[in-house]
C-alpha cells in the first residue's frame, strides 16, 4: 500500500461504501473507531457486562494493528518479504494469500495479488482528491511483464523473480474475519467488525437477535439493503477512491490486472456476501472486473458459497436470487 498523507488516507478512507443500521441500546456494549490498514475501522462488542465489552473492544483493536503489522506492503511483514528480508512467511499471511491466489485462479486473473509494482506506479490512493496524469503507457506495459509468481504451499508463502505482494485487496476482509473469530474466542456474545467497507457480523444483538440489517453504499447513497447472520459482506466500489488528470478523466483504484488500467466496468460497485471474509473481499473485486455473467460462472464453481447485490451504471440492482448467505429478500433503495 503506497505511502500518504495522514489528511488523504483520512478523507479517502472516511468515504463509507457499508453501513450497519443501528442496533438496540444495551448497557453490555462497547465501541470504537480505530485508524488502522489505511482506512478507518469500527468495532461494536456485545457482551456480559458493561466492563467485559470495553475490555473486548480493547483486545479488537490490538488485533486490528497486529494484522495491520502484518499485511503493510510499505513496513509490515509483506514488505519484507518483498524486500528480501525474510525468504517466506507464515500463519495468516500466508493463508490469506493462499485465498487471494484461489481468487486469482477462479476469475481468470482478474484479481491477482501480484501486483504490488503495478498498485505503486499508479498510487491512486496517494493521489486520491487531487489532479495527476496517469502513469506512462511502457511503465505499465513494465510493471505487468515482471517476471515471477507467488505460491502459497505447506504453510509457507514465497515470491520469485522480480514481482513483489500487494495483499490490499483481501487484507481487510481476512482481518475482519480474523477478529471476529478471535472476539468469539474471547467470549463476546455478538458484534460488529467494520474495516473499512468490509463488514463482519457474528453473534446476537442486545435484544437478543442474531439478524443484522446491512444497508450496501455507492457515493454515500444506499442502494440495497440486506439482512446477515454471522457472515461477512465486502463492497467494491469505483465511487470509493479516485484521481482525475488534467483534462477531467478519472482513474479508480481498482486496477484490472490483464490491462493494467483502472477496471471498465459495468457497474458502479459490488457487494459479495459469504462466510469467509477473504473471499468476500477478493470476489467483489474480482467480480467488479469480469462482470456479472462471468460472475455466476464464478459462483457455480467457487468452494465457498456466496451471494452477490450490485448496481449498475444503469442504475439497476442485480443480485443473485438463490441466496445462499443473505436472510431473506435484498430491499433495493427507492429510486435505484
Amino acid at each position: 500500500m503506497p505511502k500518504r498523507s495522514g489528511a488523504k488516507r483520512l478523507a479517502a478512507a472516511l468515504l463509507p461504501i457499508l453501513m450497519l443500521l443501528p442496533l438496540a441500546s444495551c448497557a453490555a456494549e462497547a465501541s470504537a473507531v480505530v485508524y488502522a490498514m489505511d482506512t478507518v475501522s469500527q468495532i461494536k462488542i456485545c457482551a456480559e457486562s458493561a466492563g467485559a465489552a470495553g475490555e473486548l473492544v480493547s483486545k479488537a483493536e490490538a488485533a486490528i494493528y497486529r494484522f495491520d503489522g502484518i499485511f503493510s506492503a510499505e513496513n509490515g511483514d509483506i514488505a519484507r518479504l518483498n524486500a528480501g528480508s525474510v525468504s517466506s512467511l507464515s500463519g495468516y499471511a500466508c493463508e490469506t494469500a493462499a485465498k487471494a491466489l484461489y481468487v486469482k485462479e477462479l476469475s481468470g486473473g482478474a484479481f491477482s495479488p501480484e501486483l504490488g509494482a503495478l498498485t505503486s506506479l499508479w498510487d491512486v490512493s496517494g493521489k486520491v482528491g487531487e489532479i495527476s496524469e496517469p502513469p506512462e503507457a511502457e511503465d505499465i506495459e513494465k510493471a505487468l511483464s515482471l517476471p515471477g509468481e507467488a505460491t502459497a504451499a505447506d504453510g509457507e508463502l514465497k515470491i520469485s523473480g522480480e514481482i513483489s505482494l500487494d495483499l490490499g485487496g483481501v487484507a481487510k476482509g481476512a482481518a475482519c474475519e480474523y477478529v471476529a473469530g478471535e472476539m468469539k474466542a474471547a467470549g463476546a456474545s455478538g458484534g460488529i467488525i467494520d474495516l473499512g467497507g468490509n463488514v463482519g457480523v457474528f453473534g446476537k444483538k442486545p435484544d437478543g437477535s442474531d439478524v443484522y440489517r446491512v444497508a450496501l453504499t455507492s457515493a454515500e447513497e444506499a442502494f440495497a439493503y440486506i439482512s446477515l447472520s454471522d457472515a461477512f459482506v465486502s463492497v467494491a466500489s469505483s465511487e470509493l477512491r479516485y484521481f482525475t488528470d488534467g483534462e477531467g478523466n478519472r482513474y479508480h483504484h481498482i486496477l484490472d490486472p490483464r490491462t493494467g488500467y483502472p477496471a471498465e466496468s459495468e457497474f458502479y460497485a459490488v457487494a459479495v456476501i459469504c462466510r469467509d471474509g477473504a473471499y468476500a473481499d477478493a470476489l467483489s473485486t474480482a467480480i467488479f472486473i469480469v462482470g456479472w455473467d462471468a460472475a455466476l460462472v464464478m459462483r457455480d464453481r467457487c468452494d465457498k458459497d456466496f451471494d452477490i447485490v450490485a448496481l449498475t451504471k444503469a442504475g439497476e440492482v442485480k443480485y443473485t436470487e438463490d441466496s445462499k448467505v443473505i436472510i431473506g429478500a435484498v430491499t433495493a433503495a427507492p429510486n435505484k
